[in-house]
């Protein structure tokens, strides 16, 4: 029996003949949820080896599969596999640098479809927020190494910071991840860490002068909004820290 990697090989080299449907097939079990954790692997492990058959006939539905996986909900095996092939696309072409930063960036803003909403606020418990915090390890360990192999990640990587920063009226636990996980990659990625600062703080002051004067002093009436708060405004300080004494240096 032979290797994922030579069944993927087969299959996409069986599309550049005009056969379509085992292809069509492989690239739906990428993203439906009811493929096994151990078939996942396998396929991703698959595909990691077959990056150099990626061409115009096939790399739209690949990467669009891809990109739309839910790596990050799998067994560690599926977490590993996916980011082996993540970086050997991104090592492979530039062309793949760009959409997969967007697809790591977008992990910043936290899927909060399952927590629940109390008073316009979200009830974050400490699962769900170890869950995140765990989900957030993931991406840096892929942008770190990413910045290393790829040159250009900083030139690349500050625009999508940006595209992707959350409006000010989402909800203050999501901003707060947010800033956090971008300060992190200041540590990483010094090069763009002025870019990062100059960015935060310009949100975050943005933020603070639209703010409803009149609402301020509700938040004593809820404890649990009041921490978000104080959390999300400890990095806003931070960030001035940061931001003045990075001008300093720069002086």
């Amino acid at each position: 029996m032979g290797s994922a990697g030579d069944l993927i090989r087969r299959i996409i080299l069986d599309l550049q003949k005009g056969k379509t449907e085992e292809f069509d097939l492989f690239v739906n079990s990428l993203i439906d949820p009811k493929t096994s954790s151990g078939t996942v692997k396998n396929y991703l492990k698959g595909l990691k080896d077959c990056v150099t058959l990626f061409n115009k006939t096939n790399e739209s539905s690949l990467l669009t599969a891809i990109m739309k996986m839910k790596w990050l909900n799998q067994s560690e095996g599926v977490i590993k596999a996916y980011h082996d092939l993540l970086i050997n696309l991104m090592s492979a072409n530039t062309h793949y640098v760009n959409v997969s930063l967007n697809m790591l960036v977008r992990y910043f803003l936290p899927d909060m479809s399952e927590v629940e909403l109390q008073d316009g606020i979200y009830n974050v418990d400490d699962e769900t927020q170890k869950k995140h915090e765990d989900m957030f390890k993931h991406i840096h360990t892929i942008l770190e190494e990413t910045s290393k192999i790829v040159p250009l990640t900083p030139v690349l990587l500050m625009p999508i910071l940006e595209r992707c920063y959350p409006f000010h009226l989402i909800d203050v636990y999501i901003q707060s991840c947010y800033v956090t996980n971008l300060l992190q990659i200041t540590r990483y990625i010094p090069t763009i860490r002025q870019q990062i600062l100059d960015l935060i703080v310009n949100k975050i002051m943005k933020l603070d002068v639209l703010s409803p004067r009149d609402k301020l002093g509700e938040l004593d009436e809820s404890d649990e909004e009041e921490e978000l708060f104080e959390t999300f405004f400890l990095h806003f300080e931070f960030c001035l820290w940061a931001y003045d004494n990075a001008r300093s240096h720069s002086g």
